[in-house]
């Protein structure tokens, strides 16, 4: 068989396809269920920062109603209260009714009765100009005019005489979006005094407290958490595609230099100088690979040094503490997550012992990973119970050290693994309890096993003697044909 020309073999390895059709399809799925995986993600975290706002304007609607149920307990337990009357404050037309309703000190100063009502829309309209908050007391059938419902207050009214204890919605006001939100408003004895001419009965719905807040600030910062999700899952799907790009490219090299092998060991099949050439041929492209991928391992060092200096710029958007120490535990720089745990801003931060912000101590814990890593010189990790802030965390120190090996810096990342820990211990308490089953269950099938053994030791012995008995019956047969022969 003539042998092939080495600058032939080459030129077939070069003319080899340089890409699978079926890693390529294989890179694109896993890229696609990446990108469906970040977008997922996305999607929930941008769902939930939502709710989270929704539910927290909600909980300061509810605030503001319970302080104005509080209020006007305050006043209908005095039976109203006597207030200076002013160009503002005038005597209330809808309590005429009641004798002693203006009054004058001996001073001469005239004094007009404010009932709960009275005091509330007093209140609503200072809130309305200091915050923007707006109160409004209402009914299906209003004493005072002003007080009638508007379409939403009305369907919220019809659904309090149906049982339902509160409404709350997103609605527009004068063009602007607010937390709305009503309860009903119940006839108590104290409200009786003004009530009672109007046909009013102790127990029963009166009408209803609103409470609109406005939605702006809570939208302001909805609007601050969906940027920075936005741009964390940016980075990460793009980590992920360069993860893929490279590993897609190292499969593909693997791919070409193990079938253009396969190919070359059927070709020179049948003839041992040929197929020891094209071997040697093999493992002389196996090793160009080999330096090739050295090369590329140098490379993606620099590239690595190169992401090591860009991780700086991301720095801030890691979700864990992180902190940079000097040798003395004092802090050079804190990440966002450390001051948002912490709540005290980055500049107040700097030149604070970590033990001093972490711990509210003078000196390191027992079991302090910086402690450990200064004097082993490498990265120590450590649980550590935080009692001040009444978490766990897993603790890692880096050491960052000069050319000289001598310790500059420190990393410090605090991970919190609270849930862990108390997950971990509810599964040892799951496990005792299993191996508890398992040592009971255990003892019953020794007890089992037991019987069985004697049992089968009855069986054997049983077998053993049929089977003596046979060979003696059958040593009878054979001696009495002998004999009658």
């Amino acid at each position: 068989m003539k042998k092939k020309p080495k600058d032939e073999k080459m030129n077939d390895y070069q003319n080899f396809p340089k890409k699978s059709v079926g890693l390529q399809w294989y890179a694109r799925g896993l890229l696609a269920l990446w990108s469906c995986l970040v977008i997922g993600s996305l999607t929930w975290n941008i769902m939930m920062t939502r709710e989270e706002i929704i539910s927290a304007a909600r909980i300061q609607a509810r605030v503001a109603y319970e302080k104005d149920i509080i209020y006007r307990r305050w006043n209908t337990g005095h039976g109203g209260v006597y207030v200076p009357v002013t160009r503002e404050t005038k005597s209330n037309l809808y309590l005429s009714e009641i004798p002693d309703r203006d009054i004058t000190t001996p001073s001469g100063k005239a004094l007009t009765l404010m009932n709960p009502a009275y005091m509330t829309r007093q209140v609503h309209e200072l809130a309305k100009s200091e915050y923007g908050v707006l109160g409004h007391i209402t009914s299906l059938a209003p004493i005072r005019p002003q007080n009638a419902a508007d379409p939403w207050e009305t369907q919220a009214l019809q659904a309090f005489e149906h049982g339902e204890k509160e409404v709350s919605a997103i609605g527009t006001i004068n063009g602007q979006e607010y937390m709305r939100l009503m309860r009903p408003l119940m006839t108590e004895k104290g409200c009786l005094k003004c009530h009672a001419a109007y046909g009013s009965r102790e127990g029963e719905i009166r009408g209803g407290i609103s409470v609109s807040v406005p939605m702006a600030p809570f939208w302001a910062i909805y609007h601050h958490h969906a940027q920075r999700i936005w741009i964390v899952h940016g980075l990460l799907w793009l980590m992920g595609l360069l993860g893929l790009i490279f590993g897609s490219r190292r499969l593909t090299k693997s791919e070409q230099v193990r079938i253009f092998a396969e190919r070359s060991l059927r070709k020179s099949f049948g003839q041992l100088e040929a197929k020891v050439e094209e071997r040697t041929a093999a493992l002389s492209e196996a090793n160009k690979e080999l330096e090739k991928e050295i090369a590329e391992r140098k490379h993606a060092e620099v590239e690595a040094q190169k992401a090591h200096r860009d991780w700086k710029n991301i720095f801030q958007a890691m979700g864990h503490p992180v902190m940079i120490l000097d040798p003395g535990h004092r802090v050079i720089s804190a990440n966002r997550a450390t001051t948002e745990f912490t709540g005290q801003p980055e500049k107040e931060l700097i030149g604070k012992r970590c033990y001093e912000i972490m711990h509210g101590t003078k000196k390191p814990p027992a079991g302090c990973p910086m402690q450990k890593m200064m004097a082993s010189g490498c990265k120590e990790t450590g649980e550590m119970e935080v009692e001040s802030f009444g978490r766990t965390f897993f603790v890692t120190c880096t050491p960052v050290n000069d050319q000289e090996g001598k310790l500059q810096k420190c990393i410090h990342i605090a991970t919190d693994i609270t849930q862990q820990k108390q997950a971990e211990a509810e599964l040892r308490k799951h496990r005792d309890q299993l191996e508890d089953l398992v040592r009971e269950r255990t003892e019953e099938l020794e007890v089992k096993n037991a019987e069985l053994e004697r049992m089968n030791r009855l069986f054997v012995g049983r077998e053993f003697r049929i089977k003596e008995l046979k060979e003696k019956l059958k040593e009878g047969e054979i001696k009495h044909f002998k004999e009658n022969e």
